[in-house]
């Protein structure tokens, strides 16, 4: 009795998948975007850490660290026109949304009070 193998797939059936029909690359340059918006948004917390700690943001933060996936994930959904509404972990929502990261580093430090931003869009993002 010789134990069962697994034999690969021909190459041309590993080229397209059932997803939208996109080839396996375009799905690997997707995944690659995903991934380097999640990082962004980690480098983004861990920057909003230090000034934290140093002092330079006043009140409270409340880091998405080890959530990113999330508000990368659910941006994936939504359309422009599309409402969000977040809690205390936020930056990273704002971040996927589009929101430029000096813009929402201005904000956390007090620099901008600009029309269409609520002084803290922290809590009102």
């Amino acid at each position: 009795m010789t134990p069962r193998t697994k034999t690969a797939k021909p190459a041309a059936s590993r080229t397209r998948t059932r997803a939208g029909g996109k080839d396996a690359a375009e799905q690997a340059a997707h995944r690659h975007d995903l991934l380097r918006e999640m990082l962004r948004i980690r480098r983004f917390e861990e920057r909003c850490v230090e000034l934290y700690s140093a002092g330079d943001i006043r009140g409270f933060v409340h880091l998405c660290i080890g959530e990113e996936a999330v508000s990368v994930g659910v941006h994936q959904a939504l359309t422009p026109e599309d409402a969000v509404v977040t809690t205390y972990r936020e930056h990273g929502h704002a971040l996927a949304r589009g929101i430029p990261a000096e813009a929402v580093f201005a904000e956390m430090l007090g620099r901008v009070n600009r029309p269409g931003f609520v002084r803290d869009f922290r809590l009102w993002l």
